[in-house]
């Protein structure tokens, strides 16, 4: 299943967003900096950090874990 992330800010100059699997800006050119969302799928625990700068050049991070939803199995035993 695929996991919606969704951000709003006020008074920003950009936005980046980055996970920790790799490292890598996710989709860094379709962000736009004051709102948006994106769905994402990792197939592990993954990590995903919102940096954004303000006009006079301060910055803010938020983060969130997104984990892969996984059907648990229950082993039944015949009593």
């Amino acid at each position: 299943q695929k996991a919606t992330l969704s951000w709003a800010c006020t008074k920003v100059r950009s936005c980046f967003l980055t996970s920790d699997k790799d490292g890598q800006v996710v989709n860094m050119q379709l962000l736009n900096p004051e709102t948006g969302e994106i769905q994402v799928q990792p197939g592990e625990a993954t990590r995903y950090t919102l940096t954004c700068t303000s006009p006079d050049g301060y910055t803010s991070s938020r983060s969130v874990t997104v984990s892969p939803f996984t059907a648990g199995l229950r082993e039944i035993i015949p009593q």
